[in-house]
């Protein structure tokens, strides 16, 4: 079949899906539904993001709670939602980690087109491209990144046309049950469709797990923030901090000492140590001032603490902002993608939990509550993930009356629907 005739297929089947577009109108500032049995993981981001160009919309991927991966945008002018779209079923075990990774691409021959990465557990890392530029229903073939177990994919952009994709990957041990994760990236030079090799980034020792805030990059710089899991425990502990200045060829910590690839434990020291009797998730991260400013959790099991903080001039600051939720999960604590000074988090009052709005307080530089979003004693209401570059919905997060761990769950999706 020929480019045209194909291309006029594709056109006309995604103007048919259109026509299926949600009869429902979105124009009232308020909490609705973006899928029911649906969930996302906060590692695996931006699970959104708003563009604007020939259309006006915000596109969202998610997991369904049967295993397979959708996609569905809202758009703006008409304030309908198209009818989703399945990218993918997964075909094995149930499991929350398999969420997708969304992303637009900003610029070159690809400018407009959503690429999607995920890998559904410890498993194959994919990599996936719409055929036209702000199309949900017509994609390139599906391609392979990695075959080896790869769990939390991010997606980098730099300004110079490159792509990177990052993940962790498991190295087996000398035991048949115990591996290694480690930090790994690939880059494309041409938006996915040729990978260079791969790049062992952070190789910590035995037994450790690597578990980094969703990584992000701004002009040529690239900022990973992250904890780690203590070898032969299930302890995830301390905050450390790595850049690349260009592009992902060298990495400095945060004080500006060069760091050979793979990075070792005893080459880097944490900027944050976890107290005693705690455990501590690198949550968020934000590049949206000239310095990373991002978020974390310590939690215990009866408490759940969210913190701020930020790397400025060699710098650092953390803060806490409030005491969290938890759903198997700690409940959660993001950074708005457009004003990294509002952080939006789930709180926990008896059996009510919130997704509250805080905000910095430039007087004191400290954090107070600015709203309740919404409120539920029935449900649990967590994981709340920032849109990014979003104009009318600038957030949305999980809801769930049963959540007992990664692969036994049953969650919905839910967005906050900003006034005009």
């Amino acid at each position: 079949m020929c480019f045209m005739v194909k291309t006029r297929l594709i056109i006309l089947f995604g103007t048919l899906f259109f026509m299926s577009c949600s009869k429902i109108k979105f124009e009232k500032e308020g909490i609705y539904e973006l899928s029911p049995e649906a969930s996302i993981l906060w590692y695996n981001q931006p699970s959104s993001e708003y563009y604007s160009s020939k259309y006006n919309r915000t596109y969202f991927a998610y997991l369904s709670n049967n295993m397979c991966i959708y996609i569905k945008y809202f758009d703006h002018d008409l304030k309908v939602f198209s009818t989703p779209y399945k990218v993918k079923a997964y075909h094995k075990y149930s499991d929350d980690h398999g969420s997708p990774v969304l992303h637009i691409i900003k610029r070159g021959v690809d400018k407009g087109k959503i690429v999607l990465s995920y890998a559904h557990h410890n498993s194959e890392l994919f990599f996936i491209k719409s055929h036209l530029a702000e199309d949900i229903y017509s994609w390139d073939k599906e391609m392979l990144i990695s075959k080896e177990a790869c769990t939390y994919p991010n997606l980098v952009e730099t300004d110079e046309g490159e792509l990177l994709v990052f993940y962790k990957k498991n190295i087996p041990d000398n035991s048949s049950t115990s591996w290694t994760r480690n930090l790994c990236f690939k880059k494309s030079y041409d938006f996915g469709n040729t990978w260079e090799r791969e790049v062992e980034l952070v190789n910590f020792e035995q037994n450790t797990w690597i578990y980094p805030a969703p990584i992000k990059g701004k002009g040529t710089e690239i900022h990973i923030v992250f904890s780690y899991k203590k070898p032969y425990s299930v302890d995830v502990v301390d905050l450390f901090y790595i850049q690349s200045k260009n592009n992902g060829k060298n990495w400095t910590d945060y004080e500006g000492n060069v760091l050979k690839t793979p990075i070792e434990m005893n080459e880097i020291k944490p900027f944050y140590e976890t107290m005693d009797g705690y455990q501590t998730r690198a949550w968020d991260l934000n590049l949206k001032y000239n310095y990373p400013i991002f978020t974390f959790v310590d939690y215990a099991d009866k408490e759940v603490i969210g913190y701020y903080g930020f790397i400025k001039n060699e710098r650092i600051n953390t803060q806490k902002v409030s005491n969290l939720s938890t759903c198997y999960y700690p409940g959660g604590i993001t950074l708005d993608d457009n004003n990294p000074e509002i952080v939006y988090l789930s709180n926990e009052k008896g059996t009510t939990t919130s997704i509250e709005s805080w905000y910095l307080n430039k007087s004191n530089r400290q954090f107070s509550k600015k709203k309740i979003i919404h409120s539920d004693d029935a449900a649990k209401h967590f994981m709340p993930q920032s849109v990014k570059n979003y104009s009318e919905i600038p957030l949305i997060w999980m809801k769930s009356e049963y959540y007992k761990s990664f692969s036994d769950f049953n969650s919905d999706l839910q967005f906050y629907l900003l006034p005009n």
